[in-house]
Formats: C-alpha cells, sequence, structure tokens
C-alpha cells in the first residue's frame, strides 16, 4: 500500500504541473501604472507629485497591420489603472486625459506616454511575455507650449523676411519626435493665406521639423537665426526638408523661405 500511495502521489503531481503549464491555467500578463501630476519637471513619478484622476485608458492590441482596443479602464483618485489576465503580444496604451492636462516627454523610469498636441495621446506599442508584469507611468502638466511656422517667399535670396515679399499658402508643416530610435509623428497643419500655422497645446519637449513647399518652389538660402523672420531649412534644391532639433519650451517661432 505505502508504494501504492508513492505511485498515486507522483501520478497528482504530474497531472498538476502539466495543468499549471497549459494555457488554461498560465498566469496572465498585466499592465499597470499610475497618472501623476509632474510639479517639479523631473518627468519622474515622485512621491509628493499629485495623482491625476479620472483618466481613460484604452489597451490597444497591435497584430501584424491590425489593431483592437480591448478594454478602458479610468483612474482612481490615487491615479492607478491596471490591465490583468493578458495574452502575450504587442500592445499600445490610449490615453485620455481630463481637459488642460497634458503630457509630459518621456523618459527612462519616468513617463512612458510620448508627446501630443492636446489632451489625447500614446505610448509607444510595447511587447509582453507569458505571465510578465509590466509598469507604464504617465506624466502630466497644465503648463503646454505653443509653435509658430511662417513661410514666405525669399525674393531676394537673403534668408530672411523682406517686409514686402509675399507669404506662402498651403505648405505642408509636420512636427515629429524621436523616441528609442523611432520616429512619431506629432502634428501637422499647412500654412493659411497668411503663411502662418500654428500648433497650440504640445508637449513641452525637443522636435523636429519636415516642411513640404507647393511645387515649383524650392527651400531657400539658410537664414542668420532661429526664429520666423529668417528660414531654418537648409537648402537642398528640393521643395521639401527637415530642420532641427529644436527644444520647445513654452513658445517658439520658426520659418522656412521658397524660391522659384
Amino acid at each position: 500500500m505505502r508504494n501504492g500511495s508513492r505511485v498515486i502521489c507522483l501520478f497528482a503531481a504530474v497531472v498538476f504541473a502539466l495543468a499549471a503549464s497549459s494555457p488554461a491555467f498560465a498566469q496572465g500578463a498585466s499592465v499597470t501604472g499610475r497618472v501623476f501630476r509632474d510639479v517639479n519637471g523631473s518627468k519622474l513619478a515622485e512621491a509628493r507629485e499629485r495623482p491625476v484622476p479620472d483618466v481613460k485608458i484604452t489597451l490597444t492590441s497591435v497584430t501584424g497591420g491590425a489593431e483592437q482596443a480591448l478594454e478602458t479602464v479610468e483612474t482612481g483618485r490615487d491615479g492607478t489603472y491596471a490591465f490583468e489576465g493578458l495574452d502575450a503580444g504587442a500592445y499600445y496604451l490610449d490615453i485620455q486625459l481630463p481637459a488642460r492636462n497634458y503630457f509630459i516627454e518621456p523618459v527612462e523610469g519616468g513617463s512612458a506616454a510620448l508627446p501630443a498636441q492636446g489632451s489625447r495621446g500614446r505610448t509607444p506599442v510595447f511587447s509582453l511575455k507569458d505571465g510578465e508584469a509590466a509598469e507604464k507611468l504617465v506624466g502630466t502638466t497644465i503648463r503646454p507650449a505653443y509653435f509658430n511656422f511662417v513661410a514666405f517667399e525669399d525674393k531676394n535670396l537673403n534668408g530672411s523676411r523682406y517686409s514686402t515679399e509675399p507669404m506662402l499658402q498651403g505648405v505642408e508643416v509636420t512636427i515629429t519626435y524621436r523616441w528609442l530610435d523611432e520616429t512619431y509623428v506629432i502634428a501637422k497643419a499647412l500654412t493659411n493665406k497668411n503663411g502662418f500655422a500654428q500648433f497650440r497645446f504640445l508637449t513641452p519637449a525637443t522636435y523636429r521639423m519636415q516642411a513640404a513647399l507647393p511645387r515649383p518652389y524650392r527651400i531657400g538660402p539658410r537664414g542668420a537665426k532661429d526664429n520666423v523672420f529668417f528660414n531654418v531649412f537648409v537648402p537642398s534644391g528640393e521643395h521639401a526638408g527637415t530642420a532641427g532639433p529644436y527644444a520647445l519650451e513654452t513658445m517658439l517661432g520658426l520659418g522656412i523661405s521658397g524660391i522659384q
């Protein structure tokens, strides 16, 4: 009987081990975190910084080129959220902050959300392994930044705008952000009939600018300064180019000139 009991116990142990390793019994992965107000500008979730409640966070799965919103939760009074019982795979968080709240720049060990225009943003795509517990913090501010862009025809080819030189409408301006070897488009706009485009409620961050002039214009000579009255794009003989990086803290104005 003693040997029989040992066999039964061994058999039970094997069955339990197999069941625990099967997908039905495997422990799911999780994503948890906290949304905080970055009062001191460190981009880190420090103990004395206030939580941000009522933030809507949607977990979205990414499979190949397809995306699917899986679940939406709201942060509580302590600013925390949690998604549990997740399969291994690729995901990102879509984040809707309360009005007049804006994102801060991401940093290793701190906020995981990308810069954004306005109160809606997201994290980069991240991967979860079976049973992995990932933490994604989200930092916010109540002080957004503004970017002004001016496009003009540089008739005298001096890299700066003379008062009689015409403005250029329909210049496509794109603000991009580089993070962990990936480039993300943050905002786009076209210059109006006055050659002006404004980007409001941006995350204070370091950006690059892309601009595409309407043909037959091509980028003019580089200006002597970095402001709205000078061309900040390096001439390339083409109608489009890139400028920067530029640190946007509160407000910044830059210009582009076109020549024919």
